[in-house]
């Protein structure tokens, strides 16, 4: 199931894509709901994170193996447990309308997700299985569990929209889409990518260089380095916000494509 491999479609494509994406998605604002709660569960997820990091040394905890351990736990179960929870518990949300509204209806605001709460279970399991995939492809660098982890990810909460049936259902459904439309759902994947990279690189050089621009002086309405720093960082989440806001709005419509 969801033989990987390095074929990268060309950028011109992801971009097409992306585009054609966000057009149909924006003449359905009822939706926006879903992309805009995921923006939030990223700041929420970056503010929780520093958080974790910042509270021993403000508690005054010795700063030794113990602690670095809790942290690191503590760090590993948010960003690769809840949140992908979270988020996965959206995208059902999210592609559960999508679906109602491609079928000719107007979903209530909000059925959606009555939906994923009554798939909570599957929705859970199916998270974790994503994250720790593409958990072992990172840690073993093998691009392969990444793309094959994204792809299942990508598919995994349309299916279990149209999937009203047993684990091995969706499993099956999975397959069943990622064997007939393994280029699409390739294309699907890496077009997301791009745009979380473009929309990442932006915010993070316009952060650097608001700090850079005030220590050149060529930024003469910032008068002092906590000024830069502060605006640096309002930036960063700001844009951070944006760029997760941007790719759920695209990466819900182009899985329940297919």
């Amino acid at each position: 199931m969801l033989e990987t491999n390095r074929i990268r479609p060309a950028v011109g494509d992801q971009f097409r894509l992306v585009g054609d994406t966000l057009r149909r998605t924006l003449s359905q604002p009822t939706t926006l709901l879903y992309p805009i709660l995921k923006a939030l569960l990223a700041v929420g997820m970056v503010l929780l994170l520093g958080v974790i990091l910042l509270a021993p040394l403000a508690a005054g905890v010795p700063l030794g193996p113990p602690t670095a351990l809790m942290v690191a736990v503590a760090s590993v179960v948010l960003v690769y447990v809840l949140v992908p929870i979270l988020a996965m518990f959206l995208n059902v949300a999210y592609c559960y309308e999508l679906r109602k509204l491609a079928q000719g209806s107007r979903p209530t605001p909000g059925s959606g997700l009555v939906f994923a709460v009554e798939r909570l279970p599957v929705v859970s399991l199916g998270a974790i299985a994503v994250s720790g995939t593409f958990l072992a492809g990172y840690v073993a660098d093998i691009d392969e569990f990444c793309v094959g982890s994204s792809v299942l990810g990508t598919l995994l909460a349309p299916a279990l929209v149209a999937e009203d049936g047993s684990v091995g259902a969706i499993i099956r459904h999975i397959d069943s889409v990622a064997a007939d439309q393994w280029e699409r759902s390739v294309l699907a994947v890496y077009s997301v990518r791009t745009l979380s990279r473009v929309l990442s690189t932006v915010t993070i050089a316009s952060a650097v260089g608001v700090v850079v621009g005030h220590w050149l002086g060529v930024v003469p309405m910032i008068q002092t380095m906590s000024q830069a720093l502060f605006l640096a960082v309002a930036l960063f989440v700001g844009g951070f916000a944006f760029a997760t806001f941007c790719t759920s709005l695209v990466d819900g419509p182009v899985g329940a494509a297919h």
